[in-house]
């Protein structure tokens, strides 16, 4: 029996507004072609269509409409090529987050990728704390912004 292995090539960037940066996204699109790639800070209002941000990926977005300050906002893009089969989106009510559970069809391999913001103002990380330990898969990968600076 053969065995399919691969490998995915993830990038994560606290864009801090992409509207304005979408020629960035673009060239760090080209120099790397991640299979999957996570924006924090995205700044984005659910005005703006996903296709005027990048094509060939699927985006999944949580941006900010509503608390303090015009900001935040996580999104996931998954590259058209790559053999995800999303199973199930995860927000989080008390977290800015965005989390995929994601199966990879060719070696039946699971895992949950998630997108975490944090205010650099926040000082707890109680939110992904609880988001984490709600999670079933064992396979988890977290990427975002602020993530390391909290203070328990």
């Amino acid at each position: 029996m053969a065995v399919h292995q691969r490998e995915f090539k993830i990038v994560s960037w606290n864009c801090n507004g992409i509207n304005s940066k979408t020629h960035e996204l673009e060239l760090l699109i080209n120099n790397h072609s991640p299979d999957i790639f996570c924006l924090s800070e995205t700044k984005l209002e659910p005005s703006i269509a996903d296709n005027e941000l990048i094509t060939n990926y699927t985006l999944y977005r949580r941006d900010r409409t509503t608390g303090p300050g015009r900001g935040g906002g996580v999104l996931i893009g998954l590259s058209n090529r790559c053999p995800f089969i999303v199973s199930r989106i995860n927000t989080h009510s008390s977290a800015e987050i965005i989390a995929l559970d994601l199966h990879v069809s060719v070696c039946g391999f699971s895992f949950t990728l998630a997108c975490y913001y944090r205010r650099p103002t926040d000082n707890q990380i109680d939110d992904i704390i609880n988001w984490y330990f709600d999670q079933t898969c064992p396979n988890i990968i977290i990427v975002g912004h602020e993530i390391g600076r909290a203070h328990v």
